[in-house]
């Protein structure tokens, strides 16, 4: 039915031939530019796209490889110290439990002296573990038939890692309460008895 009609009489041909004129129109103007300078806003894309990025800034990024071997070898410098430390409190405080368990050892005595008349050399069942870890005791009885008194020494010899401990290597408390102690050379120090 519309096939009769002119083309003024049918809308979307002529809709279809005014897009092709102004599409037309579009391609001519942009042929007469110069086609050495694309537009302005192509230039800017162009050069953004293309254009070497700054560098980051060093805070941005956090630690880098420098500024972390700097802060492990601060750390490695703190922890062999305090490591240090670590281990002479840790012998320290095994020598005072091993002079603890020397006092206790000499009160059983002098108590069985009392109650049985006589001190006894074998008093391993009343040591803590701990003690016998860090520590050998040993303890001697001499009898004085002249006066009639039995006398006895108890040592404690540091064993295992204890033996780091050199400036106070050896402990002996006797029966009159004489205390010793010795060094690694076997020179006597007294200065061991202090807590």
């Amino acid at each position: 039915m519309t096939r009769h009609l002119p083309h003024r009489h049918l809308p979307h041909r002529h809709l279809a031939q005014r897009h092709l004129t102004q599409r037309h129109l579009s391609l001519s103007k942009i042929q007469k530019q110069p086609v050495t300078s694309p537009p302005l806003v192509a230039q800017k894309i162009l050069s953004g796209m293309f254009k070497a990025k700054p560098p980051l800034k060093a805070t941005s990024l956090g630690f880098n490889l420098i500024e972390l071997m700097i802060c492990l070898l601060i750390m490695a410098i703190i922890f062999l110290i305090a490591q240090a430390n670590f281990n002479q409190l840790w012998l320290k405080s095994q020598r005072q439990q091993a002079l603890q368990s020397l006092y206790s050892l000499a009160a059983i005595e002098h108590e069985l002296l009392l109650r049985t008349g006589q001190y006894q050399q074998d008093l391993s069942s009343h040591l803590s573990q701990a003690s016998t870890r860090s520590y050998q005791f040993e303890i001697a009885v001499k009898t004085k038939q002249s006066h009639g008194h039995d006398q006895f020494i108890i040592n404690a010899m540091a064993i295992n890692g204890q033996q780091k401990d050199t400036e106070c290597l050896r402990f002996s408390l006797d029966s009159s309460n004489a205390r010793q102690a010795f060094n690694s050379e076997g020179s006597l120090n007294m200065a061991c008895w202090q807590p």
